[in-house]
């Protein structure tokens, strides 16, 4: 199993994108700050997280670029598709993504364009079709 965890610092920069690509779980909870893009595709079977509350009081990330979540295979998965509390520069993309799994977006703020499209149901928060 491939994991990629970054957690529960305010110290946290990443000065360029994050390309994940075909991983197992992915796991971004801020509060911290990716001065570029987040692209997230082709994890299967997956739990991606992007923000993190869970009661916890923690905030989610500042994005300054673009954000998009792509061709993820959401069968199995415990914690599904998770994106709350960011602040994201320029648009958010989420389309193809599938697999029994919640889908879960609230409380980010979207500077730009909000793509929501070819997501299996459930779906809950901000890309509600």
């Amino acid at each position: 199993m491939t994991v990629l965890r970054v957690q529960n610092s305010s110290l946290n920069t990443i000065h360029g994108n994050v390309k994940i690509d075909s991983n197992n779980m992915v796991s971004l909870c801020g509060p911290s700050t990716i001065d570029g893009d987040v692209v997230i595709l082709n994890t299967s079977p997956s739990d991606i997280v992007l923000g993190c509350d869970f009661g916890r009081g923690q905030s989610g990330f500042s994005i300054g670029g673009s954000v998009s979540i792509t061709n993820n295979n959401l069968f199995g998965a415990r914690v599904g598709l998770t994106i709350v509390q960011n602040t994201i520069g320029k648009n958010m993309s989420v389309t193809n993504n599938l697999g029994a799994g919640t889908k879960q977006f609230t409380n980010n703020t979207v500077m730009g364009n909000l793509t929501c499209s070819g997501n299996q149901q459930p779906i809950t928060g901000q890309c509600s079709q």
